[in-house]
């Protein structure tokens, strides 16, 4: 198989697989596939009404990395094209950010063929759209006072409206700034990493097919949020950031970008927390009403 980097013109192409394949993960989606070519390198080929994606930057000690295959066709013969293709390349199959699903179907199919990893820090938030946009529920009563007091602390000073061009250099001033300020940060590695990524989103906005919303506070930037469609049903929470000596900004943010992001869908996608003490305090704080497990399958032992 030949298999091509992502690019902005293979948006149509790959959306076609990812809205069809109905596991609702931010792993399955363009942006992702296009944002984070430098940390896994992403590529792709389309083969016999299946969509493959090769890690290219995630190999290595004899295994070659891909995501599971996507497409209307027989699992058995994309498997067998899979197979050819790390065999050519004298390697065993990995796949990674594997549902419970995917995972079952290639178990029943393949027993014993596959080594299955439980990776926890991986698992994906998924919340009820209606849930948050009201933050309803005993669970979310802090969430709620939260933002009653932002609005009463700050009232006509602050305001919220979706990401139009004109507001790009601001949010890019105040993620630079935001960045600045996290340099004793033990996450440093990963927020710098972030921060790569967030800048390539912006400055390709609109081809990404991304919405989002910018908060500002006396005219200046103090917060923004952005996600897309993973499926028609669930809307991916990309990237959030806000001044937290704003008391309840998160809490604002998250509703916000739930109502008028959302409106639309029955899920939101929250995202990892890639082993964060306070990432995963803060997305279990809103009571997820399911956690996406995700799994890494790696091949016993080449034919």
């Amino acid at each position: 198989m030949e298999f091509k980097q992502v690019t902005l013109d293979d948006r149509a192409a790959i959306e076609r697989y990812l809205h069809a394949y109905g596991e609702n993960s931010c792993q399955h989606t363009f942006p992702a596939m296009f944002c984070l070519a430098g940390k896994y390198g992403d590529a792709i080929c389309e083969r016999e009404d299946w969509l493959f994606t090769l890690r290219t930057q995630r190999g290595g000690a004899g295994y070659r990395t891909y995501l599971f295959p996507m497409g209307g066709g027989n699992l058995t013969r994309a498997m067998e094209l899979l197979t050819a293709d790390a065999r050519a390349n004298h390697a065993r199959i990995r796949f990674e950010t594997v549902t419970a699903n995917a995972k079952a179907q290639l178990e029943a199919r393949y027993p014993g063929r596959f080594l299955a990893q439980e990776n926890r820090d991986m698992a994906e938030y998924l919340y009820a759209q209606e849930r948050i946009a009201a933050l309803s529920g005993h669970g979310l009563t802090t969430k709620r006072y939260e933002c009653r007091a932002f609005w009463r602390n700050l009232g006509s000073r602050a305001s919220i409206d979706p990401i139009t061009p004109a507001d790009m250099d601001d949010i890019r001033a105040f993620q630079c700034a935001w960045l600045l300020s996290k340099q004793a940060d033990p996450n440093w590695v990963h927020l710098e990493s972030e921060n790569d990524i967030i800048h390539t989103a912006l400055a390709n906005f609109d081809a990404l097919g991304l919405c989002g919303l910018v908060l500002r506070v006396d005219g200046e930037v103090r917060g923004f949020v952005y996600g897309s469609r993973i499926s028609p049903d669930c809307l991916d929470m990309i990237a959030e950031k806000g001044d937290r000596a704003i008391l309840g900004i998160y809490s604002v943010l998250n509703q916000e970008f739930a109502a008028r992001c959302g409106a639309e869908c029955r899920y939101l996608n929250w995202e990892e927390d890639v082993a964060v003490p306070g990432l995963r305090q803060a997305k279990l704080s809103y009571k997820p009403d399911i956690l996406l497990q995700k799994y890494v399958l790696s091949e016993v032992a080449a034919d």
